[in-house]
């Protein structure tokens, strides 16, 4: 099915939830379904639906091409519904231990004297409140995620690093990644006051992108902190490709894009992305999600064929490890017994890898993956939510 084919190339995705956007020669304009306005410049549009006259010639392809699409976008919709009530419409599940002025869980602790390092990486949360506000219409969600970005940025020095954090290059990118994105969906409201805080990142995201993509701070302690583990390749491609396009520097898409080709050339036969020289369900997930992110600004259709690829048998190690619950057996994972920033158990980033499902039926018009993110949430985020919850699913 050709045509389907091309259709597979023509979504991207904005914040956590997948959103159409119409792709040619790697220009991208995202329309959103549920934010009032989209980025201003006009798109060179794929055709999606068929001509009338393959309508005529092929009608059986083209009742299935429509028949797969209206499954998938149905399926997708419904569980982006469902995240919105279960997840991003309860703020403790967003996040948790936040100080007045920001800081988020060790950071916080790190703050009021705690003999341990701060985590950039900890304000990565700030994204998860923006969007949820955004959806829901909540300020004070909105207005507390852009707190937690501006206390990261407060500890930025400057060469664009953050002096002090740990682990500086991998919890730098998780927080360039979260910035950009929320520049993104920050521009895309439309509104002047909430576009402010956009122009006043541009500049530090720029200098923290730029440490990012020196040479020196990318071969300082790569074979241990990048080489194991495959999802960092994703991560630090989606950062610097978002924040190429937030601050206008294609020096960083540069860079972002070689990580990329690095992350894809990994995956091994059975779909594995390898953590650690094995499969880890939860890291496979997160590497899944971060590349999707990319699609919108792959400039090569072979590119984005290659990470649709990807993504499709990247799910299959995960689907053959769930259970009666619905959710995935992670007792053979490489990770599984790894302790967060704050020395507890890390759990599976659902709140990554739900998200990550709803896309792929909408990248793919399959609604089995939307199926299985349905019963993740049904299991993991029961409603009512409960006041005894603690630290947000998939937190490190």
């Amino acid at each position: 099915m050709r045509i389907v084919q091309n259709v597979r190339t023509g979504f991207g995705k904005c914040g956590f939830f997948p959103l159409p956007v119409t792709v040619e020669m790697g220009e991208g304009s995202f329309l959103l379904d549920n934010l009032p306005a989209c980025f201003k410049r006009p798109p060179m549009r794929r055709r999606v639906l068929p001509s009338i006259r393959h309508v005529l010639i092929h009608p059986l392809e083209t009742l299935l091409l429509l028949w797969v699409l209206a499954g998938g976008r149905l399926s997708a919709d419904e569980l982006n519904a469902l995240l919105l009530e279960r997840f991003y419409s309860v703020p403790h599940r967003l996040v948790s231990r936040v100080d007045p002025d920001g800081a988020v869980s060790v950071n916080r602790d790190w703050k009021e004297g705690a003999d341990l390092p701060f985590y950039i990486e900890q304000q990565r949360y700030g994204v998860d409140l923006i969007y949820a506000g955004v959806r829901t219409g909540d300020e004070a969600m909105i207005r507390k995620g852009i707190l937690l970005i501006d206390w990261g940025f407060s500890r930025q020095g400057p060469q664009g690093n953050f002096p002090g954090t740990g682990d500086p290059m991998h919890s730098t990118s998780f927080f360039v990644e979260a910035v950009s994105r929320s520049c993104r969906i920050l521009d895309e409201t439309g509104r002047d006051d909430l576009k402010e805080n956009v122009v006043r990142w541009k500049k530090p995201l720029l200098a923290a992108g730029r440490w990012m993509s020196r040479p020196e701070e990318m071969e300082r302690r790569k074979n241990v902190d990048l080489l194991p583990y495959t999802h960092r390749y994703y991560l630090r491609a989606a950062a610097l490709i978002q924040a190429a396009e937030v601050t206008g520097d294609p020096s960083l898409a540069l860079v972002g894009r070689s990580y990329l080709e690095q992350g894809l050339s990994r995956q091994e036969q059975d779909g594995t992305n390898p953590e650690k020289g094995g499969l880890d369900v939860s890291y496979q997930g997160v590497g899944v999600f971060y590349a999707q992110l990319l699609l919108p600004y792959l400039k090569e259709a072979e590119q984005r064929k290659r990470v649709l690829q990807m993504t499709e048998r990247a799910w299959q190690p995960i689907f053959e490890r769930i259970g009666e619950d619905g959710l995935p057996d992670t007792r053979d994972s490489k990770r599984a017994m790894e302790l967060g920033r704050s020395g507890t158990p890390k759990r599976v980033a659902y709140r990554l890898i739900i998200p990550a499902l709803a896309e792929q039926t909408r990248l793919s018009g399959d609604p089995k993956y939307a199926e299985v993110g349905k019963q993740m949430v049904q299991e993991i985020w029961p409603q009512p939510a409960s006041s005894k919850e603690t630290s947000p699913a998939g937190g490190r």
